[in-house]
């Protein structure tokens, strides 16, 4: 079967070509974050209970393979412990696909883990990681992978989303059409991303006005999370004040193009992440062809590179003279939320060294800032910014009016579809005859020393 042929997105669906497989459609919201649930715990729970036996229907549950992603983000802890319950009772096999971990940052979940009854970290990474159960461990990148692994002996398996060249015809007429008229003609960059914190979007914004003072910038979502909403409400602020230039939501409007078409006609794709669990939105542009200008992520790196992936512009961070602060004033934002984030690191017996990584010579990171530090630097006319700031940025600013450069696609078709099909299949045969266990405490704590590291602490994210 060719690539193209093997599924199709239509109206929102994935669409299988027949493959004698009956595929079985269940939803419950129960299942969403717990946050944003009105209902009673033990309401909850046996909504999610009910769901989980349906999947069975009467047959024998250890033929039920369940694939569960992003298990350990711990947005819904409710969903872990039934899964693992019903796991444990029924004899299920699970694979349980790390995209992110709570534990890397997360510490407004310790709450969450609270209200859903587990009152301490390694009580909940019993049921975040299924231990106890016919489960394996998934990685979706090389980091995470290399961390846990050591905690669950052979249980382990590194499977990253998989890459797909494609190719949106330029774009599509249509599609140009319709961007043209939302940007009045001017260069399009791009973040294909909802409004997340970790997203660090106000860089993005700085980084056109440096580079590209004449582009739109724009996000492709407007989405967000409740726990976002304060951040969200900041960057949709900028976008209000900017007189166009930068645009949230490009494409929630009613007949949008799809997001690969917008990328071809985007002149870049900006990525500006603090942190990623894969980096699709490099693969992404790289398929249709479009530069990416992009901080580098050391989580990402190691994944992209084993693909083949090379990509050319790139920083390591955005640097700030101290003159476009109120540097006491940041530092005591600073400090406050330090002091509320210790709660969280002092379960996994840490204090955390203090957020700064200053340059020795005065510049701050744009990236280590408080949200209240970025919007006082973005107030600046951004010639002003630019100039006082142009002396630390050599690396940044060498793509200032220049040509950027797609990334080639590599040779080889490493990370198709097939690939990972027959990864996957791997995992699934594999699959234990009986329940293992593992050190779940163990691999969370280590996740915890990763995150806890001061080049890992971000003022954004606490």
């Amino acid at each position: 079967m060719a690539e193209s042929d093997a599924f199709e997105w239509r109206g929102g669906r994935l669409e299988l070509p027949p493959l004698g497989v009956e595929v079985v459609e269940c939803i419950e919201p129960a299942f969403d974050y717990f946050p944003e649930q009105g209902a009673a715990l033990d309401d909850l729970r046996g909504r999610i209970r009910r769901a989980l036996e349906q999947v069975v229907a009467g047959g024998d549950a250890r033929r039920v393979l369940l694939w569960f992603h992003n298990p350990a983000l711990a947005k819904n802890p409710l969903v872990c412990a039934e899964v693992a319950g019903f796991a444990a009772a029924r004899g299920a096999a699970v694979v349980m696909h790390h995209h992110d971990f709570w534990c890397a940052g997360r510490w407004e979940r310790l709450e969450t883990l609270r209200a859903c009854g587990l009152e301490t970290p390694d009580a909940a990474a019993e049921v975040l990681f299924a231990n106890g159960t016919r489960c394996r461990q998934v990685a979706i990148n090389l980091a995470d992978c290399r961390t846990i692994e050591p905690y669950f002996q052979g249980g382990v398996d590194y499977l990253p989303n998989p890459v797909v060249g494609t190719s949106a015809g330029g774009g599509g007429a249509e599609a140009g059409k319709w961007l043209r008229k939302r940007t009045g003609g001017r260069p399009l960059w791009v973040c294909p991303t909802r409004m997340l914190r970790r997203k660090n979007l106000l860089e993005a914004v700085l980084l056109v006005r440096w580079l590209r003072p004449e582009a739109v910038l724009a996000t492709t979502s407007g989405a967000f999370s409740a726990d976002e909403a304060r951040y969200a409400a900041a960057v949709r602020g900028i976008a209000q004040e900017s007189g166009g230039s930068v645009v949230t939501g490009l494409l929630d409007a009613p007949g949008a193009p799809a997001v690969a078409e917008v990328l071809a006609h985007a002149e870049a794709v900006v990525l500006t992440s603090v942190r990623e669990g894969f980096g699709m939105g490099f693969v992404e542009a790289a398929a249709v062809g479009t530069p990416v200008v992009a901080r580098r992520l050391p989580q990402v790196e190691p994944d992209l590179e084993a693909l083949g992936f090379v990509f050319p512009h790139r920083y390591d961070e955005v640097w700030i003279d101290r003159s476009l602060i109120d540097v006491e004033a940041e530092l005591a934002r600073r400090r406050a939320l330090l002091g509320g984030a210790r709660a969280g690191w002092r379960v996994f017996g840490s204090d955390a060294a203090p957020v700064c990584l200053d340059r020795v010579d005065g510049a701050m990171a744009f990236s280590r800032l408080t949200l209240e530090g970025q919007l006082e630097v973005l107030r600046h006319p951004a010639g002003e910014s630019l100039e006082r700031c142009r002396n630390w940025n050599e690396e940044l600013l060498a793509m200032e009016g220049v040509a950027l450069r797609a990334t080639a696609w590599p040779v080889g078709g490493r990370g198709s579809v097939e690939e990972y099909a027959r990864a996957f299949l791997g995992i699934a045969e594999s699959m234990p005859g009986a329940a293992v266990a593992g050190d779940a405490a163990g691999a969370q704590r280590a996740i915890a020393r990763g995150a806890l590291d001061p080049r890992e602490v971000f003022p954004l994210l606490l």
